[in-house]
């Protein structure tokens, strides 16, 4: 069992981030290609967003969907269910309209956000579609003052859906509770210093998206959007990590493996990396992952496991020394406030 720590259950998600933005309001929050959201306009632009659902009926455990891509106003929206004290429901776009349509009809929302470019491609099954484009039109005439979400950290933050063994997507309800012991956890182990940049990689319908924002605006730092076209080819994101010089990183590691083909080919290090963090799929340590970090001499590599329902579960810093690195690294020991239990096959 790891040792029971202490963090700040009085406090929700949303009014953590406000405090952040009250120290920081000038700082960037979000960067996304050539537009950039301070903390101020992201506590606002959120309050805005909160008081519009709060004003449609959005509370403790009701359901959100978001069906959006990459982009300020999905962190807004996010940010603003959340405040809400609601609890969002990612939708991803690039997903089939059957999978889609099961998992609308599963998930019982109340609401549906979508973007303009997307209005049309939104599936049949949605209830009630509103409409956020990057001007924030929905909210202009809502208060830019904060409003109480009444979520306890027991309501639940995200419900996110796997494939499920079954074929049938399964969704996992995480609560408030969990994920602010996760993010404050993660913050003891890989902080961006204020104003550090993370970048924001991982699909939105993956739990990984939430250890991302949240961690990285509790600690005051800046999020760096991939675009979409750029997530899939590893030389431009490795291009981009270097530009923007993003100092951690959130992948599986077949993504990893992928970077480190394309640094060996191209000679693109991103030099500013501090932490590399891997989950989804056992790391392994090939020679150019191996090579990866010998170019990069002041980059930690994270291994962390965990399934969905648990969300991260345990951690492992790997030593300085690459070279010394096994090639199957441990999954290490569990993370703060939980324990961990190895069971035989008799349970």
């Amino acid at each position: 069992a790891a040792k029971p720590t202490a963090y700040p259950v009085a406090r929700d998600l949303g009014d953590l981030v406000a405090c952040v933005a009250d120290a920081n309001p000038d700082k960037a929050a979000i960067v996304f290609q050539d537009r950039i959201l301070t903390y101020r306009e992201l506590d606002q632009r959120s309050n805005q967003m909160a008081a519009m659902l709060k004003e449609r009926g959005v509370g403790p455990d009701i359901r959100v969907g978001l069906f959006m891509g990459r982009a300020p106003e999905t962190m807004v929206a996010l940010l603003g269910v959340i405040k809400a004290g609601g609890c969002y429901v990612p939708l991803d776009p690039a997903y089939p309209q059957e999978r889609l349509a099961r998992m609308m009809d599963n998930a019982r929302m109340a609401l549906l956000l979508t973007q303009p470019q997307l209005r049309d491609a939104v599936p049949s099954a949605a209830p009630e579609i509103l409409v956020v484009d990057a001007a924030f039109e929905l909210v202009r005439n809502q208060p830019v003052v904060a409003v109480a979400g009444g979520a306890s950290p027991d309501h639940l933050c995200y419900v996110v859906y796997t494939s499920g063994s079954t074929g049938q997507p399964k969704g996992v309800a995480m609560t408030r509770r969990a994920m602010l012991n996760l993010i404050q956890w993660q913050n003891t182990v890989s902080t961006p210093a204020p104003g550090g940049r993370t970048f924001q990689y991982a699909a939105f319908s993956f739990d990984v998206s939430v250890q991302e924002i949240f961690s990285t605006w509790l600690a005051g730092g800046t999020l760096v959007l991939v675009p979409e076209e750029i997530r899939r080819d590893p030389i431009q994101l490795l291009r981009l990590a270097a530009e923007a010089g993003v100092q951690r990183w959130f992948l599986p590691y077949a993504a990893l493996q992928q970077l480190a083909l394309a640094a060996e080919a191209t000679g693109v290090y991103p030099g500013a990396l501090r932490d590399v963090i891997t989950a989804g799929e056992t790391l392994r340590i090939t020679p150019e992952i191996r090579a990866f970090f010998q170019h990069l001499t002041s980059c930690r590599l994270h291994n962390q496991y965990g399934p969905s329902e648990t969300h991260v579960a345990t951690a492992f810093l790997l030593p300085e020394n690459p070279a010394a690195w096994p090639e199957l690294p441990s999954i290490g020991g569990p993370v703060a406030n939980t324990q961990l239990a190895l069971l035989d096959e008799n349970g």
